[in-house]
């Protein structure tokens, strides 16, 4: 690994060295915001109150990673009687995922917003 070459090459030189990357290769080398699948389903009355809600996500991550959290903000944001929230981990042969730039809950914002939408 990049890490450990680095490590290396500072014992030798008997001091701090930097690593480079050429831009291609920082997908391979950082951490990234593991894809999701979700799927939203949405009951409501004719008035457009909201009577069941489920919200299912599944992301990758390395085994033992984290679930990437994007059905959470079905839980908090509508009001409504019946809820299915589900988050699984699939684990994949991919670098490891993690939050970029914000947490895991921002997906699952995107496709609860684009539902509700849809539905009205």
């Amino acid at each position: 690994s990049d890490a450990l070459l680095a490590a290396l090459g500072a014992r030798l030189a008997g001091r701090p060295v930097k690593v480079a990357l050429a831009r291609p290769l920082m997908i391979n080398n950082s951490t990234h915001r593991p894809a999701t699948i979700q799927r939203i389903r949405i009951g409501a009355t004719q008035e457009g109150k909201i009577t069941a809600m489920a919200h299912e996500g599944w992301s990758g991550d390395l085994p033992g990673g984290k679930v990437e959290r994007a059905a959470q903000p079905s839980k908090l944001l509508y009001a409504g009687e019946n809820r299915l929230v589900t988050m699984r981990l699939t684990t994949l042969d991919l670098p490891e995922g993690n939050a970029m730039r914000a947490p895991g809950e921002t997906p699952g914002l995107m496709a609860l917003e684009i539902a509700m939408d849809e539905m009205a």
